[in-house]
């Protein structure tokens, strides 16, 4: 008889950021996350330069993901030249390979970032100033709008995670169905509570049609819905290059941009 062993194959990252070796407040919150890494599972190399990055990058091939301090040292640079002359290196190399900026923690750290669902989980709390786990979909929309009262300014990122979990993988069209409609009907009494300055941003990750054959993910394309006072009616965005674009209007909203991919749509759809 033939013995089947499947061995599965363990992540390894790259890590740059110059303030790993330090003892400042970034330097410990960039330990933690190369901790809490390791504590998943993912094997992660470290870089404290974007010369060491390249090196690694250069010899080491069984990297699969990268993350890069945005704000790297300057040596007398331009800000954030170190950091995207490594991103254009370790592109001209793999073009491929996922890359995770890490915010400039100067400005960033000022923004309150509230994450409801999974959302913490999926960051490692980086950069999460409070998490809120839920316990379903309703759940979920139900913190959305007390901290849209509490907060007077900030981020608020949420996961519903059911249209997924719960329907999604189980292929569940009825229930897929329903849930759209809960969600509609909670959106509905959610938007006239949009401040002036408020933006809502209606999107996913990933494609997960409950009526495909496979439990996987389909990874068809993802919607784009935008609301607030400042937004044009009926403005099409078309069909996004990448999905950084989000990022990238997101960052120049926050002022912590720009990202090195991605282009901003907030000057389209803006009144």
């Amino acid at each position: 008889m033939i013995e089947r062993r499947i061995k599965r194959i363990q992540l390894r990252a790259l890590m740059v950021d110059d303030e790993l070796p330090t003892a400042t407040a970034e330097g410990h919150a960039a330990r933690t996350l190369v901790q809490e890494l390791k504590g998943r599972s993912i094997d992660v190399v470290e870089a404290s330069s974007a010369e060491d990055g390249m090196s690694v990058v250069v010899s080491d091939s069984a990297i699969h993901t990268l993350l890069v301090d945005w704000s790297l040292g300057s040596n007398g640079k331009r800000e954030h030249e170190r950091a995207r002359e490594l991103l254009a290196f370790v592109r001209a190399r793999n073009d491929k390979i996922p890359i995770f900026l890490m915010a400039e923690r100067g400005k960033a750290a000022s923004i309150p970032v509230v994450a409801i669902g999974k959302i913490e989980d999926l960051f490692a709390g980086r950069g999460i100033t409070q998490g809120l786990h839920t316990v379903s979909d309703e759940d979920g929309m139900n913190q959305v709008e007390r901290q849209m009262a509490a907060l007077d300014r900030g981020f608020i990122f949420t996961n519903l995670v059911d249209f997924d979990a719960q329907y999604g993988h189980r292929n569940d069209v009825a229930g897929y169905a329903a849930n759209l409609e809960r969600f509609d009907r909670r959106l509905a009494a959610l938007l006239p509570n949009l401040r002036d300055d408020d933006l809502l941003v209606v999107t996913a990750d990933h494609g997960n049609d409950p009526t495909t054959p496979s439990t996987d993910h389909a990874r068809e394309y993802v919607p784009l819905l935008i609301a607030g006072p400042r937004v044009q009616a009926g403005r099409d965005l078309g069909t996004r290059r990448t999905f950084a674009d989000l990022g990238q209007t997101l960052a120049e909203i926050f002022g912590v941009g720009p990202i090195a991919h991605g282009t901003s749509f907030l000057r389209e759809i803006t009144k």
